[in-house]
């Protein structure tokens, strides 16, 4: 688990049919890492994971104290890039740059139906943004109130110069979310 322990986290999400290996388990033990785990089928044409998982992995992942976290499914495609596109949703990006960025990733597979009609329904109202949020959450979510403005196809938005998002890895079937608050963290405690 070199490349893990590597990014310093404090969190794994794991969605997979199974709990994690022992291995992992222990691993997460002794670096003192939570590890999450949601059950979930593998991809098989439309989602496995419900909204409320969605909605929960979310809310894990905007919370300074769990961050920096990884997150991770059986292939790294589907049930991953479906979680970092409701993200990007939460971020406010629009429709097509959620799917641009799953396509970029996905090694060749393409966006199933289902797959776009959760991310068109899935709410992200309930997810609850701490004062102290990470940069890359739009300010307007604090109150996680939509804003005013919408663009020509009456989506609403916000200038997304005003945050930056999180970096993304991928390394063979595994995606990394690493925050960059993490960083910003390490250097304002001068290690």
């Amino acid at each position: 688990y070199r490349f893990l322990l590597r990014l310093k986290l404090k969190t794994i999400i794991s969605c997979s049919p199974e709990a994690p290996t022992a291995d992992l388990c222990e691993f997460c033990v002794r670096q003192k890492i939570t590890n999450q785990h949601y059950e979930c089928e593998k991809f098989s044409g439309s989602p496995s994971l419900s909204d409320e998982n969605v909605l929960e992995i979310l809310q894990i992942i905007v919370r300074p104290e769990n961050q920096p976290v990884y997150v991770h499914c059986l292939d790294g495609v589907n049930i991953t890039g479906l979680i970092f596109m409701c993200l990007r949703k939460f971020q406010n990006w629009t429709q097509q740059a959620c799917f641009n960025e799953f396509l970029r990733f996905s090694r060749g597979h393409d966006l199933e139906k289902d797959e776009i009609t959760f991310l068109d329904e899935i709410r992200l109202n309930s997810i609850v943004v701490p004062d102290d949020k990470p940069d890359w959450v739009p300010r307007w979510r604090i109150n996680t109130r939509l804003p005013a403005t919408k663009n020509s196809q009456g989506v609403s938005h916000e200038d997304s110069s005003s945050y930056r998002s999180p970096h993304i890895e991928t390394s063979g079937t595994i995606a990394a979310l690493a925050l960059e608050s993490f960083n910003q963290k390490k250097s304002k405690s001068g290690q």
